[in-house]
């Protein structure tokens, strides 16, 4: 049984897990930039 605390958490976790997400992502764009030049 998840309590309120515990799915602020989760929500939390996947808010950042998300912006991670694209901030690698942008990373990788940039690589491939550079790679291509």
């Amino acid at each position: 049984m998840l309590t309120t605390q515990d799915r602020d958490r989760a929500q939390q976790f996947q808010k950042e897990y998300k912006e991670l997400q694209q901030i690698i992502g942008a990373m990788k764009t940039v690589g491939d930039y550079h790679d291509q030049a």
